[in-house]
């Protein structure tokens, strides 16, 4: 038996909630069309916030992330596929955190937008800079060893060849 519109509808919805992923759908002049609950609750900010004001008037994205938003917006709209890429956000009640974002452009209501997920990245981004953070320390521990058993060889160079002198 087909399902109703409307059990097609609340189960999208369904689906749409329960993604670990947060949801935008921005129009091509910058309004917010659509956001998913796991938006609301990684931003802080709820629906009433977001719909309707262009993306860029949300404190969300900070200014210095704005430039590379808009530019890669322009380029989607455009028709160009763009990589997913991080940018580092700031939510109401939070501290700062780091998103990677992907998007597509689709027909939403009958004009063009596009979809953009935000995932929550934060884990790995402090993961990554505590292993940069042991890496230049391994290199300069290695860097002052290497020297030190360079240091040594020259020594031992030095006593062969007084030993050798006599």
């Amino acid at each position: 038996m087909p399902k109703s519109y409307e059990e097609q509808l609340r189960e999208y919805e369904n689906l749409c909630a329960n993604l670990p992923d947060a949801i935008l759908i921005i129009a091509k002049d910058g309004r917010l069309l659509m956001i998913s609950k796991k938006m609301e609750e990684m931003s802080g900010y709820t629906k009433g916030d977001w719909l309707e004001k262009n993306v860029f008037d949300v404190p969300f994205v900070p200014k210095k992330e704005k430039t590379l938003l808009r530019t890669n917006l322009q380029k989607r709209f455009s028709g160009e596929s763009i990589a997913p890429y991080p940018i580092e956000v700031l939510p109401k009640n939070k501290e700062k955190m780091f998103v990677e974002i992907n998007g597509r452009l689709i027909k939403y209501e009958g004009e063009q937008a596009v979809l953009l997920l935000m995932r929550d990245i934060t884990q790995r981004k402090i993961a990554e800079e505590k292993l940069k953070e042991a890496y230049m320390e391994l290199e300069r521990v290695n860097k002052h060893l290497i020297g030190r058993e360079l240091r040594m060889l020259e020594l031992k160079k030095e006593i062969q060849r007084l030993k050798d002198q006599k």
